[in-house]
């Protein structure tokens, strides 16, 4: 019986990996970026727990969807958004993360599919060593995603009052010599970076 029942259940999640679909970010979806942004769950968890005015969000985001050192996803399922993921250049070995799951899509492991299929693929775009992010201790599901996508904590800070660790994944050197995350092997085989059904 116990057989049966994983059988379904590995059934269900191989039909839910092949309908995700992995897209850059575009103008478009600024209105439902700043909305997901302004959520009270996400605002807790942020380092600036004030909300958002559409003012600011609107030159913020112009700004990085059009920096070379930014790297904006959205995450599809069944060509319905239920998440976004950042990478932020920061320096020439790191990218910085920065993640969020639609309201309505938490609990759904949504937040560890975004980081297994994007964090390698921004290292190769961006060419960097390291991508790394921080979470606060008490936020139980973000470290859940970090630890089931394969990342490590390397510390435990104190920033302004609170408690975060700091999660890396790190990065394998190609023969000619550039950098490349050990996951994007499977995702460069599945073709474009536009849209990504990769293995979870």
């Amino acid at each position: 019986m116990a057989g049966s029942g994983e059988s379904i259940t590995s059934g269900a999640l191989r039909a839910n990996e092949e309908a995700l679909r992995l897209r850059a970010a575009s103008q478009d979806d600024v209105l439902l970026l700043w909305q997901w942004a302004n959520d009270p769950v996400t605002r807790r968890n942020s380092f600036v727990p004030e909300p958002i005015s559409w003012a600011v969000q609107e030159a913020w985001y112009e700004e990085k969807i059009a920096s070379p050192d930014t790297r904006f996803w959205i995450l599809e399922c069944r060509h319905v958004p239920v998440g976004q993921i950042r990478y932020d250049r920061i320096d020439a070995d790191t990218a910085q993360i920065n993640f969020s799951v639609a309201p309505a899509y938490r609990g759904r492991s949504f937040d560890t599919q975004l980081l297994r299929l994007s964090a390698d693929l921004a290292g190769r775009e961006l060419g960097v060593r390291t991508v790394e992010a921080i979470s606060p201790t008490q936020n139980f599901a973000s470290n859940h995603a970090f630890l089931s996508a394969g990342f490590e904590v390397i510390e435990e800070k104190r920033i302004a009052g609170r408690d975060w660790f700091l999660f890396r994944h790190f990065c394998s050197p190609l023969p000619n010599g550039e950098f490349l995350c050990r996951r994007s092997v499977k995702l460069m085989a599945g073709g474009s970076s536009s849209k990504l059904s990769g293995e979870l």
